[in-house]
């Protein structure tokens, strides 16, 4: 039989008591808790039971296994899991996990809003795979609370900067002999002149760049569409460096240890504050100043044209010139 009684100001538990089972769950609304119980007692009595015993480890296990190996960001999620997992409330059974035990992580977390809210994307779905799975009757997560979404993130690069970057990666256009460090410099650049990610410039092929006609193509991208990128002066004069060649990767190195090594040598060389994504806010305001919004959302492949209107700050006196 399913009951709910309330506790305490916004606090409903649901009860539901059938032979062999004895099984709750506090919710922060009446109705999340009916529902809950109704489906919870329904489940039992026509014996699709729900798996007993299961923790969020085992599901974060299972989800990592089956479903973030199906991602393009298959590594962010295991790593995402994997750190989900050392969490006190994770070592807890599905079904005596409360709302307020994932409430409390939310509320005591160091991490910035925004990457709170990352974190409850991916639970929601490893959560909804194991409602389907029967590990869990309903998402722990109905009703939690999340702080404020902080800005976006809006770091330019200063000329002064990217000047201290290559210092500290020893960029040298003529070196003969070309490791990881210049690679990175390469990438760098080429990243502020294109509005590519570090992923997109490490999947470059050689066949995919039209340098007589001062394009190139990139496929199975971050959004899942492919896009042509235009090719600057400084770009085309960069590919020519490290090319050009008919097949192969224009680079030799892989995104993650690239990654790596540029944290690295950023930290050795005091540059605070600068992550390598930032070369995509730098690259899009420099052609925000030459491209319409919708040329721009081409290069960048944004599919949310809204994002890139920050992009856009000419003033009134600005634009009433282009009318004359």
């Amino acid at each position: 039989m399913a009951s709910v009684i309330k506790q305490g100001k916004n606090k409903f538990r649901a009860f539901v008591r059938t032979k062999g089972h004895n099984i709750s769950r506090t919710f922060t609304t009446k109705l999340e808790a009916l529902s809950w119980a109704t489906e919870t007692e329904h489940s039992l009595a026509t014996g699709n039971q729900i798996l007993q015993g299961k923790t969020s480890v085992d599901l974060f296990d299972r989800y990592a296994r089956e479903e973030s190996v199906k991602k393009k960001g298959a590594r962010w999620e295991q790593i995402r899991l994997t750190k989900l997992s050392r969490e006190k409330w994770a070592k807890l059974t599905l079904q005596a996990l409360q709302l307020q035990d994932i409430q409390s992580w939310v509320d005591q977390s160091n991490l910035a809003p925004n990457s709170i809210r990352r974190e409850r994307n991916l639970l929601s779905a490893v959560y909804k795979k194991g409602v389907k799975w029967r590990w869990v009757a309903s998402s722990p997560l109905n009703g939690l609370e999340l702080p404020k979404a902080g800005p976006p993130r809006d770091r330019l690069i200063s000329d002064r900067e990217v000047g201290q970057v290559l210092k500290a990666l020893q960029w040298d256009p003529e070196a003969k002999r070309r490791g990881n460090c210049w690679e990175i410099a390469w990438a760098f650049q080429f990243a502020i002149e294109t509005a590519m990610r570090l992923g997109e410039i490490y999947k470059l092929q050689w066949q995919n760049v039209i340098l007589e006609r001062n394009y190139c193509k990139i496929y199975d991208t971050k959004n899942g569409e492919d896009r042509e990128i235009p090719l600057s002066v400084t770009a085309s004069e960069l590919l020519e460096l490290v090319g050009p060649k008919q097949f192969g990767s224009v680079l030799h190195g892989n995104k993650g240890s690239a990654g790596v090594q540029f944290r690295r040598k950023l930290k050795q060389a005091g540059i605070e504050d600068l992550h390598f994504h930032d070369t995509r806010h730098e690259a899009c305001t420099r052609l925000a100043g030459t491209f319409h919004i919708l040329e721009l959302r081409r290069i960048t492949g944004h599919k949310d044209i809204n994002m890139l209107w920050r992009y856009f700050n000419e003033t009134a006196e600005q634009m009433a010139e282009k009318m004359r």
